[in-house]
């Protein structure tokens, strides 16, 4: 029997923060089954970003308008419901549906105000008219509170085979919401060092920190330079260099880097440093160290399926057989020794 896999596609053109998209006010990818138009609201502050860039005030009633409108000849539901934005693996703002609970740092998550979910049948080629509405925290919030309305159909087109596998395609779509409550923030975004840790992430070996950024604001468009280094052995170095890094607020987020050696983890002392530079004149820079067991190494390589670097135990047994050699000849060579004396008393 074919098994079937469902793959969300999050072609998320996503009219989000990252502002480097310019203006979409249309969203929509190939061979979506729906299209959703961001509405103007009246206290938008920016009517070309192509989301919502809201200037709010604490306690205040929120409409959002928006259209989609079925691009199928058959019907179809599309859900929208509200996300908190999040900060994926190596930085990069998004609104997927995650069951993370939010950082204890995010006071009002937007997912707490906001409608849960709404539905919204469609016929084949239909356009509806939405209306959410919310109120603002009663709050004296400073910074901004950032999050999204992400939208999905039940419309699932063919993906085709592979072997026994068939594939379907379920996409969906992803607005930012922001809603700052100063003009300009004041609030300054933060980035702090948590921990680090090795590990191994599919087949490669990385050193993952872990980061938070503590502030309700927002950066993008940086730029992150890290070397890591051996400080033990033949001292070997790595250097990447990363760009377009956002973060968004108040979130927790890993930061993977490949270790020096490759594939196979090296037990050690090993030295990070980093420097991150942002369009908007934010900089950090962080240099920590850290140790690999040869516990941790050799329990990790045996998840990569590398066996034991052993090449130390053929150093060690051929010394001994060094020194068995010597040995013998030392005790040969006296005993000849002893034998001649002998033969000449």
């Amino acid at each position: 029997m074919k098994k079937q896999l469902k793959w969300l596609l999050m072609g998320l053109m996503m009219a989000s923060v990252a502002l480097v998209f310019g203006r979409v006010q249309h969203v929509q990818a190939a061979g979506s089954s729906f299209v959703l138009t961001v509405g103007e609201a009246s206290n938008t502050r920016n009517s070309n970003s192509g989301y919502y860039d809201l200037l709010v005030k604490p306690n205040q009633q929120q409409t959002l308008k928006f259209t989609i409108k079925s691009v199928v000849n058959t019907d179809q539901n599309v859900t929208v419901r509200a996300t908190n934005a999040n900060t994926g693996l190596n930085g990069g703002i998004g609104y997927s549906d995650t069951t993370d609970k939010p950082d204890k740092s995010m006071k009002y998550p937007f997912t707490t105000f906001a409608p849960k979910s709404t539905t919204i049948p469609l016929k084949a080629g239909e356009t509806k008219n939405v209306t959410w509405k919310f109120v603002t925290p009663n709050a004296d919030v400073q910074g901004m509170i950032l999050g999204g309305l992400l939208a999905t159909s039940d419309y699932m087109d063919d993906g085709g085979q592979k072997g026994n596998v068939q594939f379907k395609n379920q996409f969906a779509y992803a607005v930012a919401v922001a809603m700052s409550f100063q003009n300009p923030i004041k609030v300054k975004p933060d980035l702090q060092w948590q921990q680090v840790v090795p590990m191994v992430t599919g087949s490669r070996a990385v050193a993952q920190i872990s980061f938070l950024n503590p502030q309700p604001n927002y950066f993008n468009q940086g730029t992150v330079k890290t070397t890591i280094s051996a400080l033990s052995g033949d001292k070997k170095s790595a250097t990447t260099t990363v760009k377009d890094f956002s973060v968004a607020p108040n979130t927790q987020f890993n930061y993977q880097i490949a270790l020096p050696y490759g594939q196979r983890l090296v037990a050690g002392d090993y030295r990070i440093k980093m420097r991150v530079d942002t369009m908007s004149g934010y900089s950090w820079t962080f240099d920590k160290k850290f140790t690999i067991s040869q516990q941790t190494a050799d329990r990790l390589n045996k998840k990569l399926g590398i066996k034991p670097d052993n090449t130390w135990m053929w150093w060690v047994i051929g010394g001994l057989i060094l020194i068995l050699v010597i040995l013998g000849f030392v005790i040969v060579y006296r005993m000849g020794t002893k034998k001649g004396k002998k033969n000449e008393a």
